[in-house]
């Protein structure tokens, strides 16, 4: 790096400690969150600090929860890329693995945020807004169902 740009760094480094333990503060408040909601996370090992929140929805809600979630300005994306493009392109003599694991990944992730700019207030807005979401689903197909 050139020279002029050792300040950013170092002032990022010498915030790095409580950037991690923001991070964690806030998945554990996301897990808290969505504990009874029918939505799940990945498993973590301890210690494991997040970049954004990974809150899996059945691929059916998705896309109409992602747009909610847009709708009120909340910067959430749906991205997570397979391998499998990426392998095939390196070793095009594979083909294109199968990796079903990855494409339900891929087909059920939000990801939310967790940096900075994120607070209590902000996850707990969020996690009401996803209830809402459900809670006018089970509305809605009751009343087709009725």
């Amino acid at each position: 790096l050139r020279a002029s740009s050792w300040d950013p760094l170092v002032h990022a480094l010498g915030a790095l400690e409580s950037n991690l333990k923001h991070r964690c503060d806030m998945a554990s408040l996301y897990d808290e969150c969505f504990e009874f909601l029918p939505v799940r996370t990945l498993q973590r090992p301890k210690g494991h600090v997040l970049w954004r929140y990974p809150l899996l929805v059945a691929p059916e809600h998705r896309d109409s929860l992602l747009e909610v979630l847009w709708e009120n300005g909340i910067l959430a994306s749906r991205w997570y890329p397979s391998l499998r493009s990426m392998l095939s392109v390196l070793n095009p003599e594979m083909g294109k693995p199968v990796s079903p694991g990855a494409d339900q990944l891929g087909a059920e992730i939000i990801n939310l945020p967790a940096d900075h700019g994120v607070d209590e207030e902000l996850v707990r807005r969020i996690a009401g807004m996803v209830r809402v979401y459900f809670h006018d689903r089970r509305k809605s197909h009751k009343q087709k169902v009725g």
